[in-house]
């Protein structure tokens, strides 16, 4: 088995499943920026009516948005998280599954040695890429969250607390 035979039976699995995680790691990106843009509008700091601009910028209307925005945020960002942690353990597959055929058919030990690592290699990469990837999606996702729960409990929770939200762990 050379390198390209390894590659079109085990190691394209790996590259199929980067390519539907590549698709997951788009969605939650391109929504995870939606969040951000609508959860932030653009008001100024300094302004002495602050707290009632932002409640206008954020209506009811608009917070249900934020809410379901999130929801679906989240749903991406799981799925592509979850893929993105089997991809070491796609790897050591590879590399069980050839040195099995080592010792089970005693195979050319130098081919399947070298499907062994390029399984492995290939897992590991990917791993790396996507967890580099996943900074993007999840500071924005993060910021977005935070804001989402601030407004929520600052103007649309039914509680006498309205007044005592906090933002980022501090009292507003």
């Amino acid at each position: 088995m050379n390198l390209f035979a390894n590659f079109f039976q085990y190691d394209a699995i790996i590259f199929i499943i980067a390519a539907v995680n590549l698709f997951f790691y788009a969605t939650a990106l391109k929504k995870a920026s939606i969040l951000y843009k609508k959860a932030l509008p653009s008001l100024p700091v300094n302004s002495k009516s602050f707290d009632k601009e932002l409640k206008r910028a954020h209506g009811e209307s608009s917070y249900k948005v934020l809410r379901e925005l999130l929801e679906q945020t989240d749903f991406w960002y799981t799925l592509f998280t979850n893929v993105t942690g089997i991809f070491t353990l796609l790897g050591i597959l590879g590399t069980v599954r050839s040195l099995l055929n080592i010792v089970n058919s005693g195979a050319d030990i130098n081919n399947e040695f070298l499907g062994a690592l390029t399984s492995t290699f290939w897992g590991i990469v990917f791993t790396i890429v996507f967890k580099i990837a996943d900074t993007c999606i999840s500071t924005k996702l993060n910021l977005g969250e935070r804001i989402t729960v601030f407004l929520e409990e600052r103007y649309f929770n039914d509680s006498s607390e309205n007044q005592k939200a906090t933002f980022g762990g501090k009292r507003i």
